[in-house]
């Protein structure tokens, strides 16, 4: 979309987050968001630091509604931040891809340290190694956090929640 429609739609809160990245806009749409979860289906949204935060003050900030259904978004929002082992081995990894200028990753670079603050903002931090280690990683958090008693009404149990069985 273009510029002006992304900002109109921003001023009209259409974005659950969104950021200026490397001097391009990116946004996740609230709406189809908003209908995801009141469904129950999970939703993985890879965002850098600026739409994380939205994200996070959004949902941790407040509980509210979703489409007219009660939903608890405190214990919904699990974080991970995924983070290279060192700034020297990530300017490998950009260089390795060859899509982007030197001053393109200089610029993801500068921008990549200032991120690196913020990772104990986050629930979880994984250090990039190998994709199928990471996936791992990320899988067990998953899996751990749908297993955690928070997630559970009040009057339900366990063992009446979609995707476990006893």
């Amino acid at each position: 979309m273009s510029v002006e429609e992304f900002e109109r739609r921003i001023a009209a809160g259409d974005f659950l987050e969104h950021a200026k990245y490397n001097g391009h806009y990116y946004g996740t749409p609230r709406r189809s968001m908003e209908e995801r979860l009141a469904t129950g289906q999970d939703v993985l949204l890879t965002i850098e630091v600026q739409g994380a935060a939205q994200v996070m003050r959004c949902v941790r900030g407040s509980p509210r509604k979703l489409s007219g259904q009660g939903f608890a978004y405190p214990h919904a929002l699990v974080t991970i931040f995924l983070v290279p082992p060192t700034l020297e081995l990530l300017e490998q990894r950009l260089r390795k891809r060859g899509t982007d200028s030197d001053e393109a990753i200089r610029k993801r670079l500068a921008v990549a340290a200032q991120e690196m603050a913020h990772w104990r903002e986050y629930d979880y931090a994984i250090v990039t190694g190998h994709i199928d280690e990471d996936f791992a990683y990320a899988k067990a958090i998953l899996i751990a956090e749908k297993c955690k008693t928070a997630r559970v009404p009040k009057d339900g149990k366990p063992w009446q929640q979609n995707g476990m069985s006893f």
